[in-house]
């Protein structure tokens, strides 16, 4: 009611909105149409068989017992329809209905991918265009691509010339060893640890280095940490060394 106050159920503890009779919908329908919502039995519209169905169903072709007596008699409504308009209904062959159906477009229709993992580099095929073979070479993908990016941002900040850079292939490219003390680089090890795989620019950033494939090697983080950006190579033992190209 505009402006004024909204009249509620005048039962006690309800506070619903009006409908008639000083009550709610739900309070009216107790009380004056019980038998609203009960089920009740009825013949089936199509076979007879008696049925028992919730009130308000099959409104359009009546009560029926089953999705096949359904079927027959939107059959019958659609042979009737036919009729009324003067026109008949023709069927087509299985196979001429099938050529009439849409074909389904080039980006709906399934295709397949295949190539070679760009991490373990073995063969594989998918249905999407991924470029890894499992989800623990996407992992390391992924970890991979992190890297690089941190790379390439310290590699800016430092207003340095920035290339592509793949961690991970730099690491396979030196075969996995640190050319700064000579001995091997576990793949497994904790990035964060000393004994983790890094990349070592041969000419620091700092010094005026660039950060493309041809200035950075594979080394031992703690060996990256000690060498600091000294223009010489120190081993773990604090001892330095010549340089190796």
């Amino acid at each position: 009611m505009p402006g004024g106050k909204v009249k509620t159920c005048t039962e006690n503890g309800c506070d619903k909105r009006l409908r008639a009779r000083g009550l709610c919908s739900t309070h009216y329908n107790r009380k004056y149409q019980p038998d609203r919502w009960k089920p009740k039995t009825a013949p089936c519209a199509y076979c007879g068989t008696h049925v028992t169905k919730a009130a308000g169903g099959g409104r359009k072709y009546g009560i029926v017992c089953s999705t096949e007596c359904r079927t027959h008699l939107y059959t019958i409504s659609i042979r009737d329809q036919a009729k009324s308009a003067c026109t008949d209904i023709t069927h087509q062959p299985r196979a001429a209905r099938q050529d009439a159906r849409p074909r389904p477009t080039r980006s709906t229709r399934k295709r397949w991918f295949a190539g070679d993992c760009v991490v373990c580099g073995s063969g594989f095929v998918s249905e999407t265009t991924a470029r890894t073979c499992s989800e623990p070479c996407a992992e390391q993908r992924f970890l991979d691509q992190r890297r690089a990016g941190k790379h390439a941002r310290r590699a800016r900040m430092k207003a340095a010339f920035v290339a592509h850079v793949s961690p991970l292939a730099i690491y396979k490219r030196d075969g996995w060893q640190c050319w700064l003390c000579l001995s091997a680089i576990d793949p497994n090890a904790d990035p964060q640890g000393d004994h983790g795989p890094s990349l070592d620019h041969i000419i620091p950033l700092a010094n005026g280095g660039t950060h493309e494939p041809a200035n950075v090697r594979a080394a031992h983080r703690g060996c990256n940490a000690q060498r600091s950006n000294l223009p010489h190579m120190l081993t773990r033992d604090g001892q330095r060394v010549p340089a190796l190209f």
